[in-house]
């Protein structure tokens, strides 16, 4: 005969003392000054006229990414010869571009969108996005 003793005395400890009585170490101190708002970072718009060349202008916001340590960089740009905007957005050193659709009787400018961490050199930023323009802008 199979005597089949599953031992069913359900003594598993079920003595639930977990402690609960350091509830109050939950308050972790609640003047955690850490979220620095809007104020840590700035942006700003760079008009530019049309440009010359896309790889001319992703070099020059290649560079000002570098010299500025900027966040962000994004916008778009007026690429002479070209019916379409080109889309640039650089998010850190890591640069994107592509043609989105025809300037449909929008003026042909470039403009940027420059993010970064609050006390941006906007001139040098400015002057940099400039070098991507080209030729065509030296009047």
């Amino acid at each position: 005969g199979h005597d089949h003793e599953h031992g069913h005395d359900h003594e598993h400890g079920h003595t639930h003392d977990h402690g609960h009585t350091n509830d109050h170490a939950h308050d972790h101190g609640h003047g955690h000054a850490h979220e620095h708002g809007h104020d840590a970072f700035e942006s700003f718009v760079v008009d530019l006229p049309e440009i010359d060349d896309a790889a001319r202008l992703s070099q020059a916001v290649a560079e000002a990414v570098a010299a500025h340590a900027l966040l962000r960089v994004k916008g778009f740009a007026a690429v002479a010869g070209r019916p379409m905007r080109l889309v640039l957005q650089a998010v850190g050193p890591r640069i994107e571009t592509h043609y989105d659709r025809p300037f449909a009787g929008e003026p042909r400018q470039t403009r940027l969108v420059v993010i970064g961490l609050a006390g941006l050199d906007r001139a040098a930023i400015t002057a940099a996005l400039m070098r991507g323009v080209g030729a065509a802008a030296l009047v």
